[in-house]
């Protein structure tokens, strides 16, 4: 079987990590145990499964206590990797000599490169025959070394999670990436749930790597786009934010690839303004935790900026921000009142109450 791999540990970084424990029941709904082994032991025990699963028996020796190898898998937007960096710091705190693999998109991998050992391309087409009924092929990556693999890929039939456990020597723990939609739970929380069976201490807050990249550092750093229109608080509000703002200092604008048309808008400003756009997400981060605060809609720049420790204004609408919200040491969420329809929640946010909030955590 081929193998491939990415990048190994970056020297070059600003690690952020927070303390914090959480306790849940190796019952906890959600979550699919499948040990590899014939024999029962404490931690590969058939009783970490739901009642309604069995434990698929292999004749493969006993997995250790301790993994050696551990595989995470992960896909989805810059702000779902952001929100799963918790997971990797756990394991990495309770396993520090485990080699820790994590597989997702590079672009996006790179903000856990301290965390990790190594880094697999999730879209690499290695992985397309585990989906497969009929099981991995040739063509297929080996994960023959792995003991522990934590899948958050969805899996709504356990194809994955059978094929997973049958080419790998360990235990495979599937766990679904998407929370209640009640908002009972934040994101963090419910992938942090999916551990459970491993009974480890638990580390909540978001853990990101930044580069060492030294850049003049602006006042403010507004972002005032997002994956979907829906989302973005409206484009004459953060203008008027970020002439009001100017008066304190220089403004820089987070610009994604798709934004050309608020790129025009911005580049006819007269205020004091630079665009930040075309950055790799760790120089990115190096530029947001030299602001002394950000701005930005519903979006993965929004968790990058709290998860670097700037103080954060996030601006939510049609999004739940109990599921969703960013995590960090200052941040606050604005949104619309909750009887408002969710598509008219960001158009309740006023620039003054963005500006009063803003002037409040730069005043700390």
């Amino acid at each position: 079987m081929a193998e491939a791999s990415q990048s190994l540990r970056g020297p070059s970084f600003l690690s952020l990590p927070l303390r914090a424990r959480y306790g849940f029941s190796p019952y906890s709904r959600g979550t699919l145990a499948f040990p590899c082994l014939l024999r029962r032991s404490t931690k590969c025990d058939g009783a970490w499964l739901f009642p309604q699963f069995m434990p698929i028996s292999r004749s493969h020796s006993e997995l250790s206590m301790t993994p050696q190898h551990i595989l995470v898998l992960r896909s989805g937007a810059v702000g779902d990797f952001i929100l799963t960096t918790p997971v990797l710091a756990t394991l990495r705190q309770a396993y520090p000599n485990a080699f820790l693999t994590v597989a997702g998109h590079p672009a996006r991998t790179i903000l856990a490169e301290h965390l990790v050992d190594e880094r697999l391309d999730i879209d690499n087409a290695g992985w397309a025959p585990y989906f497969s009924e009929s099981g991995p092929t040739d063509q297929a990556l080996s994960i023959s070394r792995y003991d522990l693999i934590i899948n958050y890929l969805p899996d709504k039939d356990g194809t994955l999670t059978r094929n997973l456990s049958n080419a790998c020597r360990g235990q495979v723990i599937s766990h679904s990436p998407h929370p209640p939609e009640d908002g009972s739970r934040h994101i963090i929380d419910h992938l942090l749930q999916g551990l459970a069976p491993l009974d480890l201490p638990l580390k909540r807050e978001p853990n990101v790597a930044v580069s060492d990249a030294k850049r003049d550092a602006p006042f403010a750093i507004l972002h005032p786009g997002s994956g979907s229109l829906s989302k973005n608080w409206p484009l004459d509000r953060y203008i008027d934010l970020g002439s009001r703002l100017s008066n304190q200092g220089p403004i820089a604008w987070s610009l994604g690839p798709a934004e050309d048309a608020i790129c025009e808008q911005i580049e006819r400003l007269e205020h004091d303004h630079t665009i930040l756009s075309g950055m790799t997400l760790t120089d990115l981060g190096a530029t947001i935790a030299s602001a002394p605060v950000y701005v930005g809609n519903d979006t993965g720049i929004t968790h990058l900026a709290a998860a670097t420790g700037t103080p954060t204004v996030a601006l939510f609408g049609p999004t739940d921000n109990r599921i969703w919200g960013p995590v960090g040491s200052i941040v606050r969420t604005l949104t619309g009142d909750a009887e408002t329809p969710t598509e008219d929640r960001l158009n309740q946010i006023s620039v003054d109450e963005v500006l009063n909030t803003v002037n409040q955590l730069i005043s700390k």
